[in-house]
């Protein structure tokens, strides 16, 4: 790791970030920013962008192995192992550069279906019932806004294309989650120059939204050049706590925003702990009968809809209605 040095940048450990967090909540001006990226979403099931770059990697030269293949791209052979992470959207555009759907299903495949991990949990809890409401991710998956369905009572603002930039606008009401990067089901920007438009499009709207907020980057290793050189540009952050495992190395471009920004690298022991640690410190109970009474009501509500429903057929002149309404009474007497 790097040493702190005169610029202070770090490392700072997750414990002195927390202690920011005590300090900062002492004034309402002050509003935090999360910045998501792969890493964030392991722990519940979806890996990074380095671990599927690198099994891609290694197809192609399994795929060329004894013969000759001009068409595939001499730099990318020569891709280095500290340096598959950086290249992620080279190799994912050879690995799929005949079938490029093919490419697009297996992601969708890869976060179908995952749920939210703790952390997305007390992450939602924090969107929903404070001001620090507000997510910048280039990941594609759902999890943020699922965590908020499930465990809150917040409908989130979602902008999953660079055509909704110009809506991803802060409210102190309602959360925002801006993917920058687009969102599964739809266009996903994994190629060079598709996150290079992207970054382009969303250029004026983090400026606005992040204009003089604190930023918590989490599980993002800022290797895109899209987001990151965007983040660059902007000169009214107020802050920055860039949050990585313990184990981990900023690269050239991180350590350069963090001393253009005053920021601080952090370590951490992940994603679920650190959110629980912030939720902590911003004095956020654990949620546990909250949820469950938000459950209970949902399902009162699914039965008075349909107890409803089930007494206009009973008072119909339609026999196709007295019909219907007979099936219901059938329908409740198996519950």
């Amino acid at each position: 790791m790097p040493k702190t040095n005169a610029t202070n940048i770090g490392p700072i450990t997750a414990q002195q970030f927390i202690n920011d967090i005590k300090d900062y909540k002492q004034s309402n001006d002050n509003r935090f920013c999360f910045v998501l990226g792969a890493g964030a979403s392991v722990t519940s099931g979806i890996m990074p962008g380095s671990y599927y770059a690198k099994k891609w990697l290694e197809e192609i030269k399994n795929d060329i192995k004894g013969v000759e293949a001009p068409e595939v791209d001499a730099e990318i052979m020569a891709i280095k192992p500290d340096k598959i992470a950086e290249n992620y959207t080279s190799i994912y555009k050879e690995r799929f550069r005949r079938n490029p759907q093919l490419g697009f299903d297996f992601l969708n495949r890869e976060m179908e279906g995952k749920s939210p991990s703790a952390g997305y949990a007390f992450l939602a809890q924090i969107l929903a019932e404070t001001h620090h409401n507000i997510v910048v991710t280039t990941n594609f998956d759902s999890l943020t806004e699922l965590a908020l369905y499930r465990y809150t009572e917040k409908q989130p603002l979602i902008c999953g294309h660079e055509s909704l930039a110009a809506f991803a606008k802060a409210s102190l009401n309602r959360p925002l989650i801006a993917k920058v990067h687009g969102s599964m089901f739809l266009p996903m920007a994994n190629e060079t120059e598709t996150t290079a438009a992207q970054a382009k499009a969303w250029q004026g709207a983090l400026n606005s939204l992040l204009h003089d907020k604190i930023l918590v980057v989490v599980g993002y290793g800022g290797n895109d050049g899209s987001l990151m050189g965007v983040l660059e540009k902007i000169d009214t952050i107020q802050k920055v706590y860039w949050c990585e495992l313990q184990d981990a190395k900023p690269n050239h471009s991180v350590l350069t925003l963090l001393k253009q920004k005053k920021g601080h690298w952090v370590q951490i022991s992940g994603f679920d702990n650190l959110m629980y640690d912030m939720a902590e410190a911003l004095d956020m109970p654990l949620r546990s009968l909250e949820i469950t009474e938000m459950y209970q009501n949902w399902h009162q509500k699914y039965d008075d809809a349909f107890s409803a429903l089930q007494q206009q057929n009973e008072t119909s002149n339609i026999e196709e209605g007295k019909y219907r309404a007979e099936k219901m009474k059938s329908f409740f007497s198996k519950k």
